[in-house]
């Protein structure tokens, strides 16, 4: 297996240790002091052979254990999230029985997990300004200045209280 720096045929991002240190927008620092959980599924492919033992039938769907080898998942998309968990179950063993939302994929290839990891990472559509603006507002009225200059720094702060200054502005007749 090739070492993931010179991973040439690989089609996700390199780890970064940006994204894995404890200052404000890495993964550790989200699972450590923000939010203890992460809201998006982890992506997995298994490459080899799969056994479902059906435990429960519902209409549309069942529950069972899936029964695979280890080294037969493939991550296709998670890496820094995974990461990131490694690192604060190392801070705190209490990490050790996080929950981790995963979608289990049977792609038939290679190509087809570099195709979704593209088509999640890339077509990703940011939330407008103006939406950005009014939650860092809420959260400055909800939790307060001193927290939300922690969690996303100076300039979101100054961005939460300009929204306040506009709202007071246009409540204001003579306001122009």
């Amino acid at each position: 297996m090739e070492e993931p720096q010179k991973n040439t045929s690989g089609y996700q991002r390199l780890p970064s240790e940006r994204r894995l240190s404890m200052i404000r927008g890495s993964a550790v620092r989200y699972l450590v002091k923000e939010l203890p959980y992460f809201p998006t599924s982890i992506l997995l492919n298994v490459r080899g052979e799969v056994n479902f033992n059906e435990e429960k039938k519902q209409d549309c769907f069942s529950y069972g254990t899936l029964e695979t080898k280890i080294e037969d998942f493939w991550i296709i998309d998670g890496q820094h999230r995974i990461e990131a968990l490694k690192r604060a179950i190392a801070r705190n063993r209490e990490f050790e029985d996080y929950p981790v939302i995963t979608s289990i994929l049977r792609l038939p290839d290679r190509f087809d997990e570099m195709l979704l990891f593209y088509i999640v990472n890339r077509r990703q559509k940011g939330v407008k300004n103006d939406l950005v603006y009014r939650h860092l507002q809420r959260m400055l009225l909800h939790k307060g200045e001193d927290w939300l200059l922690d969690l996303e720094g100076k300039r979101e702060l100054t961005q939460g209280y300009a929204i306040e200054i506009v709202d007071v502005l246009n409540k204001d007749p003579v306001s122009p």
